[in-house]
């Protein structure tokens, strides 16, 4: 088995491979198929820092140097957003007490964009709740009349899609 540090390198080698895609060469299908399967490994990717952050913040290595929170301390170091940082920490804590919305994530029938939906946004739903609830996400956003809407122009502006190829 690879170290995790050999792992990151070899994703970071994928990056930079990726950044030299020419997506204006590439033909409709193989622009959608690429854009699908990153954001699809996008989701995949967080559900994996996910499941290193509360081994992070339990060992409190966080609070050398005087770190008050665990949010500040990835904040500064990883420079981002301490707001964002400590979603995301809620976040992991949830997926890590819930294994099969944490698959789901994995499987790709759900994102994170669903976790923060069905779990994270309203934490007093269970697991089944939280992953019923993105699954009904998902049909609904997927029923014809809704893509019909949407091909059409109609709905809201961040489900339109653009008609140009």
């Amino acid at each position: 088995m690879s170290s995790p540090a050999a792992l990151v390198e070899q994703l970071h080698e994928v990056i930079e491979r990726l950044t030299l895609v020419d997506h204006d060469a590439l033909s409709v299908e193989e622009r959608d198929g690429l854009l699908l399967a990153l954001e699809r490994e996008t989701a995949r990717l967080g559900v994996v820092a996910s499941d290193a952050l509360p081994a992070w913040q339990a060992s409190e290595g966080w609070r050398a140097g005087g770190t008050l929170r665990p949010e500040l301390a990835i904040a500064r170091d990883a420079r981002r957003d301490r707001h964002r940082v400590k979603y995301e920490l809620r976040r992991a804590r949830l997926l890590a007490q819930l294994p099969a919305v944490r698959q789901a994530v994995l499987d790709g029938e759900i994102s994170m964009d669903h976790v923060d939906l069905g779990l994270v946004d309203q934490p007093e739903r269970t697991e089944r709740d939280g992953l019923l609830q993105a699954r009904v996400h998902l049909h609904v956003l997927d029923h014809p009349a809704v893509r019909g809407v949407v091909a059409a122009g109609g709905g809201p502006p961040n489900m339109r899609r653009s008609t140009s190829p």
